[in-house]
């Protein structure tokens, strides 16, 4: 049985990414609001299926990481961490978001 997330509305979806980022780093809350915003609108007041949660945040970082060259996995771990509280969801995306980058890289 697939589990289903239920996120609150956008604008607290973004009050949540931007506490668990200034929590860890003020410079990390202000690098990547832009991105945070972005989230908290695909994913606010809205309900996915954990794996296409998941999904959904590969996507989102991985276009900003091309953009800025430069390893955002952390940010991907904060985000899940903020919105779901959940340890292991967080290190199996984390996991599967490193396998995917590495097979789209040809390593």
């Amino acid at each position: 049985m697939a589990d289903y997330l239920a996120f609150p509305p956008a604008s607290t979806v973004l009050r949540q990414l931007r506490s668990q980022a200034e929590s860890r780093d003020l410079g990390m809350a202000f690098a990547h609001d832009e991105l945070y915003r972005s989230i908290a609108e695909r994913l606010g007041g809205r309900t996915y299926e954990g794996a296409a949660f998941a999904f959904i945040l590969f996507e989102m970082i991985y276009e900003v990481e091309e953009d800025q060259q430069q390893d955002l996995s952390s940010v991907l771990r904060h985000c899940i961490l903020a919105l779901t509280e959940n340890p292991a969801l967080a290190s199996d995306a984390l996991r599967s978001f490193d396998e995917i980058k590495h097979s789209m890289l040809g390593v």
